[in-house]
């Protein structure tokens, strides 16, 4: 079937494309990058779902450092974090990660959902894949040993993915509008919002960027951007998925579309038009 409905990456431009295997040997010290998904989240608001985010922890010895906390989503239980966790991965040394899943019921108001904990040596070795962690309704405490055994019930899980960091960041700057968008809204246009995701393995797609919202607008142009490559893809012949959503204030979002293509042919403007379907 044929659509009039697309996005297109108007340019994208990349300093040096890297075509790195992913069985490379590592390095003594390697410095990695983090990213994480939540799924099936237990609720802990009464009126609305919660709006989530994670903390991660670092544990050398007997010593814990907060890394940062990722982005807050909102009213969801299920969501991929695009703010990610940069670490050094020490092959020798024992490195414990504790990521505690957090409902931001405030800008000063924070309540645990959950936390599970691993070593950072257990992700990497799980090369390629999502490595999935049972949430329970520990909350973290840098003085205390943490429990990793807590048979409390679960609080959903979280799946922690990494990557490379890389010395020399690739970067990629995209601008990117749609034409002729599927209106979603009875009383009024549609106001588009942008989501662009990885493919991770088979069947599991990841959030790297949510653009800003355009109100009331069918052919919206959102603000350039950009990323680093390694955020796109580990290799250039992975999918590249752009999502379109109908932004509201009280309720979940609208799907609109979804089209997708390999980074290499968006790189090389082999893709510069993406159908979206339903």
């Amino acid at each position: 079937l044929y659509s009039s409905q697309y996005v297109f990456p108007l340019h994208s431009t990349s300093l040096k494309i890297m075509e790195k295997e992913r069985n490379q040997k590592l390095q003594h010290f390697h410095k990695v990058e983090l990213m994480v998904a939540c799924r099936k989240l237990t609720d802990t608001d009464f009126f609305s779902k919660a709006d989530p985010f994670v903390r991660m922890w670092l544990g050398q010895g007997n010593k814990w450092r907060k890394i940062k906390d990722t982005e807050a989503a909102r009213d969801t239980l299920d969501n991929d974090f695009y703010t990610t966790f940069e670490v050094n991965y020490i092959k020798d040394m024992h490195q414990e990660v504790v990521f505690e899943v957090l409902d931001k019921d405030s800008p000063v108001k924070e309540e645990i959902i959950g936390s599970a904990g691993s070593t950072l040596k257990q992700i990497m070795e799980n090369d390629g894949k999502f490595t999935p962690l049972e949430l329970h309704k520990v909350k973290f405490n840098p003085a205390v040993p943490y429990d990793y055994y807590d048979s409390s019930k679960s609080r959903g899980k979280i799946y922690v993915f990494w990557e490379y960091f890389g010395e020399a960041r690739n970067m990629v700057t995209m601008e990117i509008h749609g034409k002729n968008l599927k209106d979603v809204e009875t009383f009024s246009k549609s106001d588009p919002i942008l989501r662009i995701c990885r493919r991770m393995d088979e069947d599991k797609y990841l959030k790297i960027y949510e653009s800003e919202l355009i109100k009331d607008n069918l052919n919206p142009k959102w603000k350039e951007f950009t990323l680093p490559q390694s955020k796109f893809c580990s290799h250039p012949d992975k999918e590249v998925r752009f999502d379109v959503f109908d932004w509201n204030s009280n309720s979940p979002y609208k799907f609109m579309g979804s089209g997708s293509a390999k980074f290499r042919d968006i790189i090389e403007r082999k893709a510069s038009k993406i159908e979206l379907s339903d």
